[in-house]
């Protein structure tokens, strides 16, 4: 053998090595394994992604599935919403003092101005509102564990020394669709602007910080909240994808459609009267009718659970009840101005036109529900069977039935 090396070059490249093969072997062998264990564990991984326009209530939707299903994290990160209530307060101040003639009451809440630069600093792009003029931001995903500390007893401070004058310019507005906005909280200004407050979930739930980029939260289930007939591993991790839904990033919502196994789509109801912030020219709830046309249209989502939250239902009813006529802003409505007619002709809406757009091949199911998901409590109710319903799905399309 020796003689046939010396004359063969490649001898030392063709020659048998048991150890080596062995070694070889173990290593196919254990990429072997982890790819099947990849497999399994993405099989019974749950990708759920949260989508709509611009204060639709995506964020609160998540609020709501973390306060129902991760309950140790929310309460460890409550405390830290308060910067988030005051960030809130304040925007509403300066929302109704722009329509205000009082210039003595501008200037004795001018401090919160300060106040309010300085929460902008701690939350950058998060704190901006949309503009119909805000760039495109760069997108990446972030994931998502708690918010930043922040030492936030000098801006209580400021704001309690500030609640008459806030209760004086409140009380005095005529603004139509203030307490529409999201993250209000000026019915409620003895309680948020105490110099001890601290936020209740409800708070939490309610509370408005803007959504940048694309923001990944993962949610552990318990056992105990497993679907009955199930193994109890299967569907107990879920990845929630809360992606900023104004118009500039709405590019970012394509990859995510692919493996996606639901999708939770918030139609705010309410603002039916109302231009969407980014174009005035735009009616938000013709964006929204547009938004779905464009879900139920995508081949990629074929085969992935669609769930509509036909939300703000609150917001409509008090709406209707003062007398703005849903008929007149949309036009093809010819019922009765009465929150139950509203909704229901909303829903077949919907109905509808998943049925239309919907690409040949598709096999999904489709649910609506009607929510006002500030509303904790009815919320988790919803949620519950939203939960239920999309591992039955999952469970369906991992084949395991």
């Amino acid at each position: 053998m020796a003689i046939l090396s010396e004359l063969d070059p490649f001898a030392a490249l063709t020659h048998y090595d048991a150890e080596a093969q062995r070694v070889s072997d173990d290593i196919d062998a254990a990429l072997k394994a982890e790819k099947k264990t990849r497999d399994k564990q993405g099989k019974g991984l749950v990708k759920v992604l949260l989508l709509g326009q611009s204060e639709s209530g995506k964020s609160t939707t998540l609020k709501n599935l973390r306060l129902a299903y991760d309950l140790e994290e929310w309460t460890r990160e409550r405390g830290s919403w308060r910067s988030v209530v005051q960030l809130n307060v304040i925007r509403s101040v300066h929302a109704l003092l722009e329509d205000s003639a009082d210039s003595l009451l501008k200037l004795r809440l001018a401090p919160l101005r300060r106040v309010e630069a300085d929460l902008k600093r701690r939350f950058g792009a998060s704190a901006l509102e949309v503009t119909p003029d805000m760039p495109s931001s760069e997108l990446a995903v972030r994931a998502m564990t708690h918010l930043p500390e922040a030492d936030d007893l000098a801006a209580q401070a400021i704001l309690a020394a500030c609640l008459p004058d806030i209760r004086t310019l409140y009380q005095s507005s005529r603004s139509a669709h203030i307490e529409e906005t999201s993250g209000f909280f000026l019915n409620d200004l003895e309680r948020v602007c105490a110099a001890d407050y601290v936020p209740s979930d409800d708070d939490v739930v309610r509370a408005r910080l803007r959504t940048t980029g694309v923001q990944e939260w993962r949610i552990r289930f318990s056992g105990n909240q497993a679907v009955a007939g199930m193994h109890p591993d299967f569907g107990r991790d879920w990845v929630i994808y809360d992606v900023g839904g104004c118009r500039t990033m709405r590019h970012a919502w394509l990859p995510f459609f692919e493996n996606i196994n639901a999708i939770i789509f918030l139609a705010p109801l309410s603002p039916f009267d109302l231009p969407l912030s980014e174009d005035p020219t735009m009616n938000r709830l013709d964006d929204t009718m547009r938004i779905w046309r464009f879900i139920v249209a995508t081949k990629l989502l074929s085969r992935t659970t669609l769930i509509v939250f036909l939300n703000k239902c609150d917001l409509l009813k008090r709406k209707l009840r003062s007398g703005v006529q849903f008929g007149r802003y949309v036009t093809s409505y010819a019922g009765e101005n009465e929150i139950g007619p509203v909704v229901k002709w909303m829903r077949d809406k919907f109905k509808d036109l998943s049925k239309a757009h919907a690409p040949s091949d598709a096999v999904r199911a489709v649910y609506l529900y009607p929510t006002s998901v500030t509303d904790t409590k009815a919320t988790a109710t919803t949620l519950r069977t939203v939960h239920d319903g999309i591992l039955r799905d999952h469970l369906k399309s991992a084949e395991f039935v």
